[in-house]
């Protein structure tokens, strides 16, 4: 194992010299080409950046375009009597499975029905649960203030960006 160790060490101390060697004959070269394309990968970096920033102000405009249109409020109030709806049906559901348990046949004959009974209505109100809190986290943004709050901010973030794009110009 020892001598593992010491062919191993003196391989390392081969290549650290052959590193150190490569290191300092490559320097100057590498130095020049980097000098040289550093205002190339600067030109394209920043024509990039704003080709990505005028993108940016392009989606958020059709975001508040898609945020403005007068359907929108239409449109929550019909998912929101469709997500009622489906809740309703679910709550029923699980109550008519505790109508099945309850009046299901005492004794052993009855054990099946009435487990499928509670198995039925719990799942059928952890279904409600689910779908209540869907409703209520898409009927949440879809207020008015919320709407408007929304397009507040992306007129400040669509602002943002042109001052930004801007001051790059002036640069």
């Amino acid at each position: 194992m020892k001598k593992l160790i010491e062919s191993a060490a003196m391989s390392l101390d081969k290549w650290a010299i052959l590193i150190a060697v490569l290191g300092l004959v490559l320097h100057i070269p590498l130095s020049m080409l980097a000098h040289w394309l550093s205002p190339k990968f600067q030109d394209a970096w920043a024509r990039r950046s704003e080709q990505r920033v005028l993108e940016r102000i392009s989606h958020l405009a059709d975001q508040k375009k898609h945020l403005q249109h007068p359907d929108i409020y239409i449109r929550a109030n019909i998912l929101f009597q469709k997500h009622i709806i489906s809740t309703t049906y679910l709550v029923c559901i699980g109550l008519l499975c505790l109508v099945l348990n309850f009046l299901s046949p005492p004794g052993p004959e009855g054990s099946q029905i009435r487990t499928l009974g509670l198995v039925g209505s719990a799942t059928f109100f952890f279904g409600a649960t689910i779908e209540s809190g869907y409703m209520m986290r898409k009927w949440k943004n879809s207020y008015p203030n919320d709407i408007q709050s929304r397009i507040n901010a992306i007129d400040h973030s669509i602002n943002t960006l042109a001052d930004s794009l801007v001051n790059k110009s002036k640069k």
